[in-house]
């Protein structure tokens, strides 16, 4: 809502808005219809009040406090105090930081005869005499951190890694690189910066099954960009009760308890590359939070305005991933521009499920990213890599009875992140085994046909190796000697 700019008619238009405001909030808390009309008659709005006011406010407290404890202020510290002010919580927010925080510094510090400015990482300091070096100035713009990471030579590279990496998600992975050129372009468009207190750089919204390379294209993209760009990852499910609003964001305003884990991190790490994971999990009000989060704006439960524009958000969903699995592969582009119509209502249908409102949803499906259910031959390059990797660390050499058997175990229900997992760790505990009973480097690791996991010198003969699965037309199942690759 607008503040009224000084006009008759437009205190009018402020103070019917704002009845009309107060009228909806007390229907929606079931107010008596009778109380609400009294109350709207006596009602008397105030506006939100303007920046000279705020800092009239800050330099009023400040020279309040520090006659107290007899010392002076640098103007960084004021300029530091008027870039935590935040709209939605007025004035008093800065006011209790004054009150309380600075005033728990303060008394940690011997002040008297000195001067109280901040530093340029908000750390409070005291000198004798001026303030010398760099102390805390207004954010007016930041500094740029992705530039460098987002050249156009750095971005091809970054492709050609993400395919090596991620199978069978080609389209996926351009569309990804393309946001990030989108980014390469917003930042260039900025002459003087990209401006404290603007939207993230970008969001991406990742949707389809599970196991099908979402989690790991965000592992590499942060792999990638680190250690110019700090990343993290979270874990939706873990937010998923009432609280996890106040573990995200610290408690409420002015109440001191801290950042949060999110705030905490974004104020430790402006310029970073976040992951939301299985974000449909999380509660519907950490959901609704993102509303404003996705607008730049974010203030922590101790009243910190945490500046948001150098981070890019990335978020997954396993929403509508059944029927997902169940869309044919696109064969032509009409078919491919169809395909991910379709994938947008399919992921727009299972948020609602989830109980993300509308609006949010609007938000999130207009940076989609659908990523396909794997195919048996992407699954075999996924199966290749893996073994390739571990043959590497352990110096021996698999069978193609090993790849037989990771992919009859293979089910799209669950995608590869499940075979990964089974390499990762049985694999190697069987490997472990079979080192504890002797060496194992330079030995052919294979399956027998029961599944158990051998090791056999290049010279001796596999014992009735495991082979693959295969249905007859009659549909019996039986075992008969197939190619190691499909």
């Amino acid at each position: 809502m607008q503040p009224p700019t000084g006009s008759a008619e437009d205190e009018y238009r402020y103070v019917g808005e704002s009845k009309e405001i107060v009228r909806q909030a007390l229907m929606d808390n079931e107010t008596p219809p009778e109380l609400i009309g009294r109350l709207l008659n006596a009602i008397i709005p105030f506006s939100h009040l303007p920046e000279s006011a705020i800092e009239q406010i800050i330099t009023d407290r400040l020279l309040q406090i520090t006659r107290n404890f007899g010392c002076r202020y640098d103007s960084s510290l004021a300029r530091f105090l008027l870039d935590r002010y935040d709209q939605r919580y007025g004035a008093r927010a800065i006011v209790d930081y004054m009150e309380c925080d600075l005033r728990d510094e303060l008394l940690d510090l011997k002040v008297e005869g000195q001067v109280i400015y901040k530093d340029d990482s908000g750390m409070t300091r005291v000198t004798s005499g001026a303030v010398s070096g760099i102390s805390y100035q207004r954010r007016l713009h930041v500094q740029d951190q992705w530039s460098a990471q987002l050249t156009h030579e750095a971005l091809k590279t970054l492709q050609t890694t993400l395919e090596h990496r991620i199978k069978g998600q080609s389209n996926a992975i351009r569309r990804v690189v393309g946001t990030l050129r989108l980014v390469t372009q917003h930042i260039a468009d900025q002459p003087g910066g990209i401006r404290a207190g603007s939207p993230p750089l970008t969001s991406i919204f990742f949707a389809g099954p599970t196991g099908v390379g979402k989690t790991e294209v965000f592992r590499a993209l942060a792999d990638f960009f680190h250690p110019a760009i700090q990343s993290r990852q979270f874990n939706m499910t873990e937010y998923r009760m009432p609280f996890g609003l106040a573990r995200f964001f610290g408690e409420l305003p002015y109440e001191r308890h801290g950042k949060g884990e999110l705030g905490q991190f974004l104020f430790n790490n402006p310029a970073s590359i976040i992951l939301f994971d299985e974000f449909e999990k999380a509660d519907p009000e950490v959901q609704q939070s993102f509303l404003t989060i996705l607008e730049g704006k974010l203030t922590t439960g101790d009243g910190t305005s945490i500046d948001l524009s150098q981070t890019i958000f990335v978020f997954t969903s396993n929403a509508g991933s059944e029927e997902l699995q169940l869309l044919p592969p696109a064969r032509t582009v009409e078919e491919g521009r169809q395909r991910e119509h379709l994938c947008k209502e399919l992921v727009h249908r299972g948020l609602m499920m989830a109980g993300a409102r509308p609006e949010l949803i609007g938000r999130l499906i207009s940076t989609i990213v659908t990523f396909q259910p794997l195919g048996e031959a992407e699954i075999s390059q996924i199966i290749a890599l893996r073994l390739s990797k571990l043959e590497q660390r352990r110096k021996v050499r698999f069978d193609t009875s090993v790849t037989d058997f990771l992919l009859d175990r293979y089910d799209r229900r669950y995608g590869a992140r499940a075979l990964v997992e089974f390499i990762e760790r049985d694999l190697q505990v069987d490997l472990s085994e079979l080192m504890d009973n002797g060496q194992i480097e330079n030995l052919i690791i294979y399956k027998d046909e029961a599944g158990t996991t051998k090791a056999t010198s290049e010279h001796s003969p596999l014992e009735k190796p495991y082979q693959r699965f295969w249905v007859s037309k009659e549909g019996i199942t039986d075992v008969i000697p197939a190619p190691s690759s499909p």
